[in-house]
């Protein structure tokens, strides 16, 4: 029944691929490892008693860069009375009308615009472009509104002709 599945992300495919080489590779580090023969004195000599020193900085532990503490940046104040507003307390003008309509509608800017640039271009092997993919949604609303201003038609012909 595939039917109803949705083809599985091009990057997601990689990205699994890649932690499960990742995964092999890290199992193969341990494993070498362990088979790691402990280095031999070369005459013989006694071991000393003393045990082996762990390093001071273990590779695998994380290291951490220092950050300068930044001064936390005051919020501007709101204009007054905007708590009342919100609240519905006082009808707010034109003005504040259209901005908080105009925020409904406009869309926020991308946070990383050069993946944007790449969505919209097609340039990942394996997607669509965003044209391509804005021109078949456009397609299946069309298609949606002429079923549904067909169904009206038909429904309008048997009202009509019942009367």
């Amino acid at each position: 029944m595939g039917l109803f599945r949705r083809k599985q992300n091009p990057l997601d495919q990689r990205a699994q691929s890649l932690n499960r080489r990742i995964a092999e590779l890290q199992a193969e580090i341990a494993k070498l490892n362990r088979n790691l023969a402990p280095e031999k004195d070369p005459k013989g000599s006694a071991k000393s008693s003393a045990p082996p020193q762990r390093p001071a900085n273990p590779s695998h532990d994380p290291v951490f860069e220092r950050i300068p503490p930044r001064p936390l940046e005051p919020r501007p104040a709101d204009a007054p009375g905007r708590e009342a507003v919100e609240l519905g307390l006082r009808r707010p003008v034109w003005g504040q009308w259209w901005r908080r309509f105009k925020g409904q509608i406009v869309d926020p800017p991308p946070s990383n615009e050069k993946l944007v640039s790449y969505l919209a271009a097609g340039s990942i092997q394996g997607l669509r472009p965003l044209r391509y993919e804005r021109r078949v949604a456009r397609n299946r609303i069309i298609f949606v509104c002429v079923v549904l201003g067909l169904l009206l038609w038909g429904l309008l012909i048997v009202f009509w002709q019942t009367r």
